[in-house]
């Protein structure tokens, strides 16, 4: 059973998910599914056309999106920490935006920025979770690190999807 799309301009209703430790916003309406797909976004232009992926395949599968950020925090640098956590927020919800754009309204969506190290934030994010969906870059041919960390130990099916896809998503 497909949801409704609905024809309305998409509005970005974000509002904090307060029983989460982690700063987080989340969008959608009602009831949350309980599929889930967790897509680790970097800021790069690879890291984008995972999300559009992710935000795709959420939809088709009815699926919450849990969109991750997750920087490592440097010891004794809190207060620059705290400058930067806002900026990783104010860019995670603009590159949340720009994904959803034109999709459907209805689309639940929780997007986190986390501190910790990122190889293992996405594999404890994995549990319970249909899909793990990290972007590749073009120069990255064999994988990063975390890709093939990823690959062998998350708890669920992972999709790494390839930056040069950019161009399937945008001319559908």
């Amino acid at each position: 059973m497909r949801p409704e799309v609905s024809t309305a301009p998409a509005r970005a209703t974000i509002r904090p998910a307060v029983h989460l430790p982690e700063q987080s916003v989340a969008r959608g309406a009602g009831r949350l599914p309980a599929r889930r797909i967790v897509v680790g976004v970097d800021g790069t232009a690879a890291g984008e056309v995972a999300l559009t992926w992710a935000v795709r395949e959420a939809w088709r599968r009815a699926a919450l999106l849990t969109v991750v950020r997750v920087y490592a925090a440097e010891p004794g640098r809190q207060q620059s920490t705290a400058a930067a956590i806002g900026d990783l927020q104010v860019q995670l919800r603009d590159a949340v935006r720009r994904a959803l754009s034109g999709g459907p309204e209805a689309q639940p969506v929780e997007a986190r920025v986390m501190e910790g190290d990122p190889k293992a934030r996405l594999v404890e994010l994995s549990a319970g979770a249909q899909l793990l969906v990290l972007g590749r870059s073009r120069s990255g041919r064999r994988g990063s690190p975390l890709q093939r960390y990823c690959l062998l130990r998350a708890h669920c099916p992972v999709i790494v999807v390839a930056e040069e896809w950019a161009r399937v998503y945008t001319d559908v």
